[in-house]
């Protein structure tokens, strides 16, 4: 990135070197013929667009670079909580599932005083269980949209995207979204403090759309 900062600056220092001597060549102006002069006139300024469209090429190319680098940080972070799941599974992280069916089994055959307990605690948790899923991804989506919608800057969406992606990761390390989460947060936060245009908005609420019916 310096390199490419001392380019621009370099650039820059030959566009104002270029300016003198047209300034110059106004002064001599005078003392030679209108044809030389006019040709002269039109190849310093044919050198100064040139000059001044190098810099623009270069200014996008570092922009570009910017956005490439957050995007692969963002990959990174994805392949690295994806290995850590394989990893888990690997070292036996479906062991005590085993000793958690068998729990169940030995306790409900020594109690039949307290069957009138028991439907009690059943009936409540199929209700809490189902309900929380499906509201936190649902509605955490719903959030995000709602706030582009109000205006909030790209780069405080893409943050929010990225906090719900570290969130998901943690329930269920294997979710398929993971990574398009990740590719969107990058391109958000690229495009800086700044709310949404009209065509952003609309790619980011398919996308949500998407997700939620995943």
């Amino acid at each position: 990135m310096e390199k490419l900062d001392e380019v621009i600056l370099g650039r820059r220092y030959i566009i104002a070197e270029i300016g003198k001597l047209k300034e110059i060549v106004s002064d001599i102006q005078d003392t030679q013929t209108g044809d030389a002069m006019a040709q002269i006139t039109a190849a310093v300024n044919e050198m100064k667009t040139f000059m001044q469209n190098s810099i623009n090429a270069l200014t996008d190319l570092k922009n570009n670079i910017n956005n490439l680098t957050t995007s692969i940080n963002s990959l990174n972070s994805t392949v690295e909580t994806t290995l850590n799941a394989v990893n888990a599974l690997k070292d036996g992280g479906i062991a005590p599932i085993s000793p958690q069916a068998s729990a169940p089994t030995t306790t409900s055959t020594p109690a039949p005083s307290i069957t009138t307990t028991a439907p009690s605690t059943p009936s409540a948790t199929p209700t809490t269980t189902p309900s929380t899923p499906a509201t936190s991804g649902t509605s955490r989506f719903d959030d995000i949209l709602k706030a582009a919608k109000a205006n909030t800057p790209a780069l405080e969406l893409g943050n929010m995207i990225d906090k719900l992606r570290t969130q998901l990761s943690k329930e269920n390390p294997l979710n398929p979204i993971l990574f398009e989460l990740s590719m969107e947060s990058g391109r958000l936060k690229a495009l800086g403090n700044t709310p949404l245009k009209e065509n952003h908005l609309k790619t980011l609420e398919e996308k949500i759309n998407k997700w939620k019916s995943s």
